[in-house]
């Protein structure tokens, strides 16, 4: 085996490796290296992201199973330093991939004969066709069994990259935790090997970071989006010029996640808006739109619900209900009290259960992330809680070295500044050792470390923190860097933590928390927000409960009868098969 600082100079450490392929040693040091110093640590060393080198190691993973020699996933996924699941997970996404462009291929090299067959009419018709049925190897069955493999996706989730694939509009929706994400990421997928012009979005800044998109008033060039459409319209045109006029009018689909916090008048304005860059009178200029979100959980800041826009009765897109829940899907009696707390139906037993999380417990090294419904509430305690351990603390340790570092925000130049600034990005975080922490970024899903994951400092390094988990008693986390995708030589460094003494209801959407106190009763006072802050948690052991009322559970009257006209429609027929 290479010796390992001799493989790291030759993976030229640094910022300009990222990119760079990848050489037979700095895979053998990588293989080496990855289950006694972890993900983070060996991006730092070979100057590559989280995601690149985890990456590589499905890659070499797969190409290990795909020899054969009897070895199982398990086997070849732990010789990786991965899980079977990620390793499952990666060998999908490629069959997606793949099934997609051969789709796409087929569709094209279609295209004439279906025109002559048509009369030579010069558009041809799209042929409908299957969603690719992807599947992944056993944990049980050796590399070289043949087919036994479970389908990757539930039915719910196929219907809705099949309605995508037939060029429907759709809303997917469904509880807190039941693979919305997941599916995006496979529609995104199949977008991508298509060669479809397609915008991903959300509605905030944190949002778009989390699917690696961005907002959609910077996708669309909207800004505040004060003014009406035309204003909107003609100022985008001037400031966008005829390269972004083309690119508005090339695009085939635009997908919006939390679609729920987006009212019904912005909606509106955003359909109008592109009817008239795209010359178009359909709905959003005759865009494809993909919108993903749950309006049980926080309505817009201001307005109606996005369904309740005249536009939305226009576009009529398909509703897909995802119902299976992931995040909590060892605990069906936790999943059962969710779904009935998502619409407001609390029994007797559930209000119990929720009563008996007052005595909940965690390790003494922890302290549970607070959820407060007020960012107020927030902000004093996590400015007193770090400021009260910062002056328990010497200016330096026994060995001399800091108690306290600020790990400042890099930026590859002013535009990367501000578009940081609109996505969330603090400029800088000061931590102390003993400070309570929590990801912001999804670093390493096959080992638990994602957004939402507690830790507590225990070390401070130039570059990067070492903590300690509810999990692990050490993971590194050092500095990952996000770029826009549209947007070349924009690129941030930051140090994905932020103080987790206290988060706000709101902002806990899309986190998954490991350990979380908050309060249930007097002060809720928002449609869907008790049900939003008690999604966050795996089950009940995770959550401590101070007060909760019945009354907290509330879904608004609209939601509720818009789910319920979804769910009457729900046996539209789906895309016919070629």
């Amino acid at each position: 085996m290479a010796d390992a600082a001799g493989a790291v100079g030759a993976a030229g450490p640094g910022p300009e490796n990222k990119g760079a392929r990848w050489t037979p040693e700095q895979e053998e040091w990588l293989v080496a290296q990855i289950k006694l110093k972890g993900v983070s640590f060996c991006a730092n060393a070979m100057g590559r992201t989280n995601g690149a080198i985890i990456a590589r190691l499905c890659l070499m993973a797969a190409r290990k199973l795909a020899e054969g020699g009897g070895a199982t996933p398990d086997e070849v996924a732990e010789d990786y330093g991965i899980t079977a699941k990620i390793l499952a997970d990666h060998i999908a996404r490629e069959a997606a991939r793949s099934a997609a462009r051969e789709s796409a291929a087929a569709e094209k090299a279609a295209a004439p004969a279906a025109a002559a067959a048509a009369g030579g009419s010069k558009k041809a018709a799209r042929p409908a066709s299957a969603a690719p049925r992807v599947r992944v190897p056993t944990t049980s069955a050796s590399a070289a069994a043949p087919a036994k493999a479970p389908v990757v996706f539930n039915e719910s989730q196929r219907s809705a990259l099949e309605l995508v694939r037939a060029g429907k509009s759709i809303l997917l929706t469904g509880a807190a935790g039941t693979g919305k994400s997941e599916t995006v990421r496979a529609i995104v997928a199949y977008a991508d090997a298509a060669e479809m012009s397609h915008a991903v979005t959300a509605t905030t800044g944190a949002a778009a970071v989390l699917i690696g998109g961005a907002t959609v008033h910077s996708a669309l060039r909207i800004g505040l989006a004060t003014g009406s459409p035309a204003e909107l319209a003609s100022r985008a045109a001037s400031r966008g010029g005829a390269k972004f006029l083309n690119a508005i009018r090339e695009l085939k689909f635009l997908l919006i996640d939390e679609i729920s916090m987006m009212s019904e008048e912005l909606f509106t304005k955003i359909s109008k808006y592109l009817t008239l860059l795209r010359k178009n009178s359909e709905p959003f200029g005759g865009l494809q739109l993909v919108l993903i979100g749950d309006f049980a959980q926080l309505p817009p800041v201001d307005g109606e619900f996005a369904f309740t826009s005249r536009e939305w009765g226009r576009l009529t897109p398909s509703v897909v209900q995802l119902t299976e829940i992931f995040r909590q899907r060892d605990n069906a009696a936790f999943q059962a009290l969710l779904q009935r707390a998502r619409m407001g139906e609390l029994s007797d037993e559930d209000l119990a259960s929720l009563c008996a999380c007052a005595t909940t417990t965690f390790p003494p090294e922890f302290v549970p992330t607070r959820l407060y419904a007020l960012n107020a509430m927030v902000a004093r305690r996590n400015s007193n809680a770090y400021a009260a351990l910062k002056a328990s603390l010497p200016a330096q340790d026994a060995d001399g070295a800091p108690t306290e570092r600020i790990y400042d925000t890099q930026y590859s130049n002013a535009r990367a500044k501000e578009w940081g600034a609109k996505v969330g990005i603090e400029t800088s975080i000061a931590l102390c050792v003993g400070a309570q922490v929590m990801l912001t970024w999804n670093l390493n899903t096959q080992d638990g470390l994602v957004n939402g994951t507690r830790g507590r400092v225990t070390e401070l390094s130039p570059g990067y923190i070492t903590m300690q988990t509810l999990r692990y008693p050490a993971v590194q986390i050092g500095y990952t860097e996000l770029a826009p995708e549209d947007e070349n030589g924009v690129k941030v460094r930051y140090l994905p933590l932020r103080l987790a003494y206290a988060i706000s209801i709101h902002k806990s959407q899309g986190a998954t928390l490991d350990c979380a106190e908050t309060d249930l009763g007097e002060s809720i006072f928002e449609y869907g927000q008790a049900y939003t802050a008690l999604s966050r948690v795996r089950d009940l052991s995770s959550i401590r409960i101070t007060e909760v009322r019945r009354g907290s559970f509330r879904v608004h009257p609209d939601v509720k009868a818009f789910y319920k006209s979804a769910a009457e429609l729900a046996a539209t027929p789906l895309p016919n098969e070629a």
